[in-house]
């Protein structure tokens, strides 16, 4: 009878492998890969900054942008861990690929704390001072931070960290950067990329309360929304059952704030600077340490692991939509558009946003320019 057994258990574990095998080449089928598409000399385009380029996407976005003779800006908290990340980088890259410039001399660290404002401030004039002349091509906003709402983190501002990094520390950083050396430059393509979210579809901002700037927004399971807008001016078109997520709701409020300053950004642009071009994009559910603030019971981690690596996509895939959105032939892209694996986000993020007040994106930027008005010195 133990043959029957080991029978058995090979065919469980054969069917089991067989089936991992086929969920995740069907969930993976439509994943964008943008690695020989798109232009693959760079070298004499403006500089690209990535922000969080120390780790996960942005790392996995500056090295691709490096392979194809970029000069890079790694826009990092951390500067060491940026030192050390740039220096990998350049090791990976084939050293005859450029006989004038080293890799490791084309990969510029630079630090930035996006939670502090004195921070962007100083990295952008370093910035303007170092590469005035050259210019920069492309802005990625790729830095962000997911944590507990019931740590009550703030910026050195403070702000709530969600809104104060991933929202308000980017903008204070487009303002900086676009303004300066983008809608100002010679050259005939200049962009934005703010990395948001397919978690923009489960945030809220209320306009009203405006709790979501120094408390972050509040979430009851199983009922509506602790802040709810009340429709009285019809903030918010709709109102959304809250439906228990594994998301900080900062995380997502912050996510759907990058969306919708995609979308005033492009207004913007569009009649100041049209060749300025600006895109937010998706990456998709991304296996990286973006969550390494939360702690999360070993069981579940032993239990959803296996599921997990069969549905996620890895720091490479999901920072091919960063690539495409960054890269791509503008004439194939629509300014203010949400890009996932290579074509407009046409899911339920796209239609929630669809179905908010048309003036939010505006009343958002002008709070946020207000605050970062009263914080200049």
């Amino acid at each position: 009878m133990p043959g029957i057994g080991t029978i058995t258990a090979s065919t469980l574990a054969a069917l089991f492998g067989g089936g991992a095998i086929y969920l995740r080449r069907r969930v993976s089928r439509n994943w964008l890969d943008y690695t020989n598409s798109g232009p693959q000399d760079l070298s004499s385009r403006g500089v690209i900054v990535v922000t969080g380029a120390s780790t996960g996407l942005g790392y996995e976005t500056a090295k691709e942008f490096a392979k194809r003779r970029a000069t890079v800006v790694l826009a990092c908290r951390d500067v060491q861990k940026a030192e050390e990340a740039a220096d990998r980088i350049a090791k990976s890259i084939d050293a005859t690929a450029d006989p004038l410039l080293s890799a490791r001399e084309r990969l510029v660290v630079s630090p930035l704390d996006l939670a502090s404002l004195d921070s962007v401030e100083t990295f952008a004039d370093e910035l303007a001072a170092k590469y005035s002349r050259r210019g920069v091509y492309a802005l990625v906003c790729n830095a962000g931070v997911w944590m507990p709402m019931d740590q009550h983190a703030k910026t050195e501002d403070g702000y709530e960290m969600h809104f104060g990094v991933n929202h308000l520390g980017h903008l204070a950083l487009i303002r900086a950067v676009a303004d300066r050396m983008m809608t100002k430059s010679k050259k005939e393509d200049c962009r934005v990329v703010l990395v948001s979210s397919g978690l923009a579809k489960n945030g809220k901002i209320d306009m009203e309360k405006q709790d979501f700037v120094y408390e972050g927004r509040t979430q009851q399971n199983g009922g509506e929304d602790s802040n709810s807008p009340d429709n009285n001016d019809d903030s918010q078109s709709k109102k959304k059952k809250s439906h228990a997520s594994f998301a900080p709701t900062g995380y997502c409020d912050s996510k759907l704030m990058n969306a919708l300053t995609n979308r005033r950004l492009a207004a913007k642009f569009g009649k100041t600077a049209p060749h300025v071009t600006t895109y937010a994009c998706c990456p998709g559910f991304c296996r990286t340490s973006l969550g390494r603030h939360v702690q999360f019971p070993f069981y579940k981690k032993l239990l959803l692991g296996p599921l997990m690596l069969m549905i996620q996509r890895n720091s490479v895939q999901g920072a091919q939509n960063i690539i495409h959105a960054t890269l791509e032939d503008r004439d194939k892209l629509e300014s203010g558009g949400m890009y996932r694996d290579g074509q407009i986000a046409k899911s339920k993020e796209t239609k929630y946003m669809d179905s908010l007040d048309k003036d939010l994106p505006l009343k958002l930027w002008n709070l946020s320019e207000q605050m970062l008005k009263g914080m200049e010195k």
